[in-house]
């Protein structure tokens, strides 16, 4: 990921870019295919698994542009009684 100012003296914009940001910009954009409010990447869920003990549920694998591969998607668990 690069962030910074891009552009010249007139207009000046600040940006993120790079594998990584374009990979969540895909991810938000699946939420209203995938019929959800809020979906995370595996990586997401891996590093929460510790804390959330069974809440997170997969959604399934998805193709996203500009992504080499599939991604397992995961959601909030609707029933999750914690």
């Amino acid at each position: 990921m690069f962030y910074g100012n891009i552009g010249s003296d007139e207009l000046l914009d600040f940006t993120v870019v790079g594998p990584a940001v374009n990979e969540v910009a895909r991810i938000a954009a699946m939420c209203r295919s995938a019929e959800r409010n809020v979906l995370l990447s595996q990586a997401f869920a891996d590093a929460a698994a510790r804390s959330e003990h069974g809440r997170l549920v997969s959604v399934g694998r998805y193709a996203l542009g500009g992504v080499e591969r599939p991604r397992e998607l995961f959601t909030l668990d609707p029933f999750w009684k914690g």
